[in-house]
């Protein structure tokens, strides 16, 4: 019995520490080093030191701040893949996902390795920080989407105003204005 109870309080315990706080776009937008229009050009899963990992690769095709700029490309890497039909992920995986000539709005943020000259980048907030652009089969206007809908997003914490309720998409143009505002 006190077996049973342990394992209900260890459950409910790692639902508590497994929930990510919501942020808002605002937030999204002053943690971030650069914000990117982007096009994924190839996922590659590949294994190190018995771990598999992909390499993201996406082309930057309009960037909204930072110094990122149209042509640019940056590499992202996250641990899991599949390779051989074997696909390994980590639990409570917050990590954004990708499909190749998808484009998408990304919040990146860097670091700097002091062992490579290379910058190091990786999606701010994990998967909260990627946005999906879908284009309007009617209208054939540009719109987005979270790539990652589970929590609504909000514009600040002083507005209020939620954004992507329901998995609701708007409009690409209308989404860009917010980030420069």
């Amino acid at each position: 019995m006190k077996r049973f109870i342990f394992l209900i309080i260890l459950f409910c315990f790692s639902q508590v520490v497994a929930q990510k706080p919501n942020v808002t776009l605002d937030e999204l937008k002053n943690k971030s080093s650069d914000i990117v229009l982007a096009k994924t050009i190839s996922l590659n899963c590949f294994k190190k030191n018995n771990r598999t990992y992909t390499d993201i690769v996406i082309e930057v095709l309009d960037g909204i701040k930072g110094s990122l700029k149209a042509k640019d490309f940056v590499t992202m890497t996250y641990f899991g893949g599949t390779i051989n039909g074997i696909t390994t992920s980590v639990l409570d995986n917050n990590n954004p996902s990708f499909k190749v000539a998808e484009e998408s709005v990304v919040f990146l943020n860097n670091k700097n390795d002091k062992t490579s000259p290379r910058i190091i980048y990786f999606v701010q907030n994990g998967a909260s920080g990627k946005f999906n652009i879908l284009v309007d089969k009617k209208s054939g206007a540009k719109m987005v989407i979270r790539d990652n809908f589970s929590v609504p997003l909000t514009v600040s914490r002083n507005l209020g105003n939620k954004l992507f309720e329901n998995n609701q998409p708007i409009l690409l143009t209308d989404f860009t204005s917010l980030l420069q505002n």
